[in-house]
């Protein structure tokens, strides 16, 4: 565990010490020596309507352990007031058997009272109907009354707002006997004790599960604490600037021993003017803290104080120059959490902390310096912390995302061979955003009660057991793991021996190779050696179940497995069959090689034939830049299938097998898991890999880290919010703190595979891990891309066999992810019925377009597709017509662009009132216009002319009229008229002759008749 990890888990202890229920409850003893009182806590406790409630209050010093005013209950109206230090930071609680209870922080004042109101949510009865009963008693099995117990849940995920548990107050009756409800806790909970005059406080707990509607029965056994002062302690404190010594320090002992029943024994007091105090303690394992307003507090942590001892502590504290300002946000919810803890720290002992407001927000004076761990958490909550330097009198502003716990996991810790139990193993889980600890009990038997679901990494340590890494992903709710630990000295114990030689010939192999280990999920054991010139070989083993491979050159492979338990000695001999050939590729397929997209992936289908396959791989290089006659590229895709028994395991290459047939397919859309690393002025596609943390997910990188305090690359991770693309956390592999990304002189180099090309020939070569730039963390960003960036591409496929033999070939790939830009042209205007030209020639493209396609719905409702980069389309009728142009590029890559055609009629129609004509009277005259013409409709066609005197109209493209008996000649205009209101005219002329001799004399007046009846029928329009 690293130094910093260790120093967290002592803060954590710290913090928590104080919002821990015992902790809470313990109060200093009456003969403390202190300082005079001088000031008050003045309040009033009330529901969430305002009404008052009557509640039991107590006052505690935050980092005395107590306050030896101890706690009283609110009059009829709520309201409370206590005398206490001044000058000093107090958490006030509250509780009432139907309220959740509640806390607050406050500062006193000397000779001021300071308020600290609190307000109380009721409990709903549905829901506290879990009911714990039980019985309070001395050792001598007597009643105890007279206080108070607490009833609580440990369940994280129902907490209540201002506390670390879920609690209710009752008081026991005078035989002792308690009932209290609470809510119910899927990891269990209990009843504490607190305010038993002359009795140390109690508790009992279980970390089973309690269940909606269950009664449970806890009893809690009080001792009388035999507070035997049988030492002493002393000192001074002094100002670590000046060395002048600080009067009204506080100093608080806190120690536990067998003498006090379990139970911590806690005392304090103040020093005087000299800096100087005194105070007889209980012997035991102590803690000593030394605070005072304006200074950081000191700890002097687990020392041993025997009966009689004389003990004397100095203390240095550092004044606090510095401020930092932020708030303390929940990352589920995005709202502030009240009653947070954050601190400072140095690893020297100087710790400061502050308390977050209702809102999140905190001020936390501090001291400076440099490399400081700056740092929050709340009870149910992640913890979260960074590394920060801070000069005198500078201000910092620090927000802090911590994240509410909602899931837990238990198990064992075991000896993967004797499947016995190790005990006191230490556990950590550890992911992007929280960090916890535990250790197992003598059984193995281990429990994080509290964790934020996501993913995790559980590392496990045990005294002569290797250290166990694995994957955990944490689930909300209940989560179980058994870890199985490797010893570290598995002795060997077992001779393993044997011949290896050819089948064929029954020589031996000289040179082979023997290799043993557990399987393919544990490397740490595995062991190799080679044969002599008799093909004869021996090792020495651990006497467990092993497996086993034999390979030579030239030589198919053999493996198998064997059971060394007891055993002193194994001999496994293999005669391996005779392989000359190297893999045979038969078929090598690959379209497209150009213009590769995510709508147009390139397609590889390959076939070998092998007997003995040993490995596949199939790469996606990245170019990334030319050097003299090499090009360099950067490895984006690794596809990896192995067939080794004692490896991890891995299939990653899609292939099929019959008999010793080998088909690869795989389709490449130009995709991986990537993106884009840019920093405002250059930018480089990098391979990622996807972490995902509750409903957050980040992005990591592998690479390096140096700055300027330590200008030594170490290797870690980079991790990026998707969300955003800001840098997140640099996590080093050797673990402790993060890397300060605010740090300016910080660089990160990124790490990826690299080979290089020749690029006038099919040549290529490996080259390795490269550092692929140097970034300054600053203004640093990722953004998650999955599609691969247009360029070039190389793509290997490699096989090898057991044999030493290997076959394969690369291409070269062109990709084109850039989509082209499509420009119909701007909108227009046309008219009806005349060809309109739509052109398309703007659009472009980064490598070229390959087609044109225009749509739109006409007046008809009926869909047309024109294609081509310019096209001709006519309009039938007057309206608004939206066309769409979608341009594809010759990777499939389409974009679309839309213009609107308005289309009037302006154009005139062309009227055509037909040839003059000749006629005699009393015949009918026939007027067709039917060669009128218009480039969308005529609507109306209107005839006009005088004759004998009378003006007459005709409408109609054809229309007859009789004229008169006297000769004349009459000339008679057209109109036409289209929708628009556009028109035109043409004229013809009609000669009439006298009347026709043979024509009945009778009918003449008939008709007259009829052509006034035609003529008015026709005016009636």
């Amino acid at each position: 565990m690293t130094e910093l990890v260790r120093r967290m888990n002592i803060v954590a202890a710290l913090l928590l010490c104080a919002s821990m229920l015992t902790g809470f409850l313990v109060l200093v003893p009456g003969n403390s020596e202190a300082q005079g009182l001088d000031g008050w806590i003045v309040g009033t406790v009330t529901d969430e309507s305002s009404n008052p409630v009557e509640a039991y209050v107590l006052v505690m010093m935050m980092m005395s352990g107590g306050d030896p005013s101890g706690g009283f209950w609110t009059d009829p109206s709520g309201n409370f007031n206590f005398t206490v230090y001044g000058g000093l930071e107090y958490i006030v609680l509250a509780g009432n058997g139907s309220y959740y209870m509640n806390s607050t922080a406050v500062t006193s004042v000397a000779d001021v009272e300071v308020r600290a109101d609190i307000t109380l949510t009721p409990i709903a009865p549905l829901v506290a109907d879990v009911v714990i009963n039980g019985y309070v008693k001395d050792t001598d099995g007597n009643p105890v009354t007279g206080g108070n117990v607490i009833g609580y849940v440990t369940d994280p995920a129902n907490m209540g707002e201002g506390m670390p548990l879920y609690g209710n107050m009752t008081q026991p009756d005078v035989t002792g006997l308690f009932s209290v409800n609470i809510i119910a806790g899927a990891v269990g909970g209990g009843v504490a004790t607190f305010d038993f005059v002359g009795y140390g406080s109690g508790e009992n707990k279980t970390e089973d599960p309690l269940i909606s509607g269950m009664t449970y029965w806890l009893n809690l056994t009080l001792g009388t604490p035999v507070n035997t002062d049988d030492a002493r302690v002393s000192g001074h404190v002094y100002d670590s600037d000046t060395g002048l010594p600080l009067p009204n320090a506080i100093v608080q002992y806190n120690s536990d021993n067998q003498w006090n029943q379990g139970n911590e024994y806690s005392n304090f007091t103040f020093t005087d003017s000299l800096g100087y105090y005194e105070m007889n303690v209980t012997n035991g394992t102590a803690d000593l803290w030394f605070s005072r307003a304006g200074y950081s507090m000191n700890m002097i942590e687990k020392f041993d104080v025997n009966a009689s001892d004389d003990l004397v502590f100095d203390a240095w504290l550092v004044p606090l120059t510095a401020t930092i300002m932020g708030n303390v946000t929940d990352g589920s919810t995005g709202l502030g959490v009240g009653m947070a803890r954050v601190f400072s720290m140095d690893f020297l002992g100087n710790l400061s902390m502050a308390i977050t407001s209702s809102s999140g927000a905190y001020t936390l004076e501090t001291f400076d310096g440099t490399g400081m761990a700056v740092g929050a958490e709340g009870d149910g909550y992640s913890r979260s912390w960074s590394m920060v330097d801070i000069a005198p009198g500078e201000t910092l502003w620090i927000d802090f995302v911590v994240w509410p716990v909602d899931a837990w996991m238990n198990g064992t810790v075991i000896d993967k061979y004797s499947r016995l139990p190790v005990a006191n193993a230490s556990l950590q889980m550890s992911s992007l955003v929280y960090q916890d600890w535990t250790n197992a009990n003598p059984m193995g038997e281990y429990n994080f009660t509290a964790l934020v679901s996501g993913d995790y990494t559980l590392q496990v340590w045990a005294t002569d057991y290797r250290q166990y890494n694995e994957p955990v992903t944490v689930v909300p709710g209940a989560n179980s793991w058994v870890v199985e630990l490797t010893p570290w000295d598995i002795p060997d114990s077992c001779r393993l021996y044997g011949w290896i030689n050819d089948s064929d010939s029954g020589a031996p192999l000289s040179g082979a190779q023997m290799e043993i280990g557990i399987g393919p999920t544990d490397h740490d054991e595995t062991n190799w050696t080679s044969t002599n010139g008799a093909g004869y070989y021996e090792m020495w083993i651990p006497a467990i179940p092993l497996m086993w491979v034999a390979n030579a050159s030239n030589h198919e492979h053999a493996s198998g497995a064997f059971d060394a338990t007891a055993l002193t000695e194994v001999e496994v001999s293999a005669s391996l069959v005779p392989d000359l050939w190297m893999p045979n590729i038969t078929r090598w397929d690959q379209a497209p090689l150009e213009n590769v997209s995510t709508v147009r992936p390139s397609v590889t289908d390959i076939e070998f034939d092998e007997d003995d396959v040993q490995s596949m791989q199939l790469w996606h290089f990245g170019f990334w830049y030319n050097a003299g006659p090499w090009d360099y590229f950067i490895s984006i895709q690794a596809l990896f299938t192995s067939f080794d028994p004692l490896a991890w395991p891995s299939n990653d290459v899609p292939y099929s097998v019959v008999g010793d047939h080998y088909t690869v397919h795989y389709e490449w859309a130009a995709q991986t898991t990537g993106g884009l690393l840019w920093n405002g002025t250059d930018s480089q596609y990098l391979p990622s890999w996807t972490v995902s943390m509750g409903p957050y997910t980040y992005d990591g990188l592998r690479g390096w880290y140096m700055n300027a305090s330590s200008p030594i690359w170490q290797s870690g991770t980079m991790y990026f919010d998707r969300s955003t693309g800001v840098a997140y956390t640099y996590q080093f592999d050797m673990g402790g703190e993060q890397a300060d990304l605010s740090d300016p002189t910080g660089v990160f180099a990124p790490e990826a595979q690299v080979v290089q090309k020749d690029p006038g020939s099919s040549t290529w070569s490996w080259i390795g891990s490269q550092q692929i730039g140097q970034w300054s963390v600053l203004g640093l960003q990722f953004t998650f891309d999955s599609t691969v960036p247009s360029g070039e591409y190389l793509m290997v496929f490699g096989v090898g066999d057991w044999g030493n033999h290997g076959m394969g070939d690369s291409s070269l790939l062109t990709v084109d992810n850039n989509p082209p830009v499509a420009d119909a042209g701007s909108d227009q205007t046309a008219d009806a019925g005349i060809p309109t030209m739509l052109d398309g020639t703007g659009s472009s493209d980064n490598v070229g377009l390959v087609s044109y396609m225009w749509e739109y719905i006409d007046d008809l409702g009926d869909p047309v597709v024109l294609y081509g980069a310019t096209a001709s389309t006519t309009f039938n009728a007057v309206g608004s017509y939206d066309v769409t142009l979608t341009v594809r590029d010759a990777a499939g890559n389409e974009n679309s662009d839309t213009l609107t055609v308005t289309v009037g009629d302006t154009v005139p129609p062309v009227a055509d009132a037909g040839p003059d004509q000749n006629m005699m009277a009393g015949e009918f005259v026939y007027f067709d216009a039917s060669a009128s013409s218009d480039n969308v409709g005529i609507v109306n066609w209107t005839w006009t002319f005088t004759s004998d005197g009378v003006d007459y109209t005709l409408w109609g493209v054809n229309v007859s009229f009789i004229f008169n008996l006297d000769p004349e000649t009459v000339v008679v205009t057209l109109i036409v008229t289209d929708a628009e209101g556009n028109s035109d005219t043409d004229t013809m002329t009609v000669e009439i002759a006298g009347w026709i001799p043979e024509f009945p004399t009778l009918l003449i007046p008939v008709m007259l008749i009829a052509a006034v009846v035609v003529i008015a029928s026709r005016r009636k329009r």
